[in-house]
């Protein structure tokens, strides 16, 4: 990967001219998903609070989250109704965005309903929790599933997120919480997609089927302050939340072209990460043949890309969040 340089000027114009930002984007202000623990250890900066004193409070487990993985736990108490909080780290939020909030979640049985309430403040602490964003009474889906909030805050500065069980029926088994995001629309990065046939053939994007499928993907910084990304743009599965790069491909009849290739798994390392300045890009060449996906069917298919970054970086302000490219053709004669 490196940044693009003068010399790529004329190309770039090209190429913004034809594309637009897409609504599908969004920055991440919170994202935790628990995968860098191993309980019964926290991720750095949660708390938790037991404020009835008795015998359970929130942990952190090691399966029951998305896809079976680890996640935060409430399993009740034997006698008392439950009245237990976490919070989360400090998060810097900013007087008027619109926020969502999301979060995925589960309990044991259905037969042993709970109840959340989510909320927001200036201090780790319930005494601190001032608002709140979303009631949740009678959670009773044994599969994992996610719900969704938007809010905004008073004003700028730190706010602590606090999850508050509140479940009136004792010895009701357990809660799963996991994937918690805080995010809002990103404005200051774009993605691009451009077939290698529609740059150099003025538009062409008439392939056959076993023909060589190339294209390029990069990530802009349109903002006026500098972005620090990860630029290590490994490839995988659109459904992976490590993949970095991926593309949402449909045939022509509407349905999805899975993903085939292997994919090795690794985080990025520090020189992975680079700043970029307004104007600047990373970017990554790639052939959606080779093994990747298949194109079996003549017709029009629809070509998105996808820049994801769920990795941050110890001391840095990294860009984390979800950018998706505008839809482009390809026809397979």
């Amino acid at each position: 990967m490196r940044k693009c340089v003068c010399g790529w000027v004329f190309f770039v114009s090209f190429l913004v001219m034809s594309i637009f930002c897409n609504a599908q984007d969004v920055r991440y202000g919170l994202d935790e998903r628990c995968t860098s623990i191993v309980p019964p250890a926290w991720p750095s900066g949660w708390t938790i609070e037991n404020t009835n004193g008795d015998s359970q409070t929130w942990e952190t487990w090691e399966f029951g989250g998305s896809q079976g993985g680890t996640c935060f736990r409430y399993l009740s108490d034997a006698v008392n109704p439950a009245d237990d909080w976490f919070f989360s780290p400090a998060i810097p939020l900013s007087a008027g965005t619109e926020y969502t909030l999301a979060l995925n979640l589960r309990v044991t049985s259905t037969g042993s309903p709970h109840d959340l309430t989510l909320w927001y403040g200036g201090g780790a602490a319930s005494a601190s929790m001032t608002t709140t964003v979303l009631t949740l009474a009678g959670i009773s889906n044994e599969e994992i599933d996610e719900v969704t909030a938007t809010f905004t805050v008073p004003g700028t500065g730190d706010t602590y997120l606090g999850i508050h069980c509140s479940s009136p029926l004792p010895n009701s088994l357990a809660v799963f919480v996991d994937d918690i995001r805080i995010s809002s629309p990103e404005t200051d990065l774009e993605v691009h997609l451009q077939l290698d046939k529609a740059f150099y053939a003025t538009g062409a994007v008439d392939y056959a089927t076993d023909e060589e499928k190339k294209c390029l993907v990069y990530v802009e910084n349109v903002g006026s302050s500098s972005q620090l990304l990860n630029s290590r743009l490994t490839v995988g599965d659109g459904d992976d939340p490590d993949a970095v790069l991926s593309f949402l491909i449909t045939d022509p009849d509407g349905f999805t072209v899975p993903f085939e290739a292997a994919v090795k798994r690794a985080e990025p390392e520090t020189e992975d990460f680079e700043s970029i300045v307004s104007g600047e890009q990373v970017y990554k060449n790639y052939d959606l043949n080779a093994g990747v996906f298949d194109f079996l069917r003549s017709g029009d298919y629809t070509l998105q890309a996808i820049y994801q970054n769920r990795f941050s970086l110890a001391g840095q302000a990294v860009w984390m969040g979800r950018i998706e490219s505008d839809p482009v053709i390809l026809t397979i004669q």
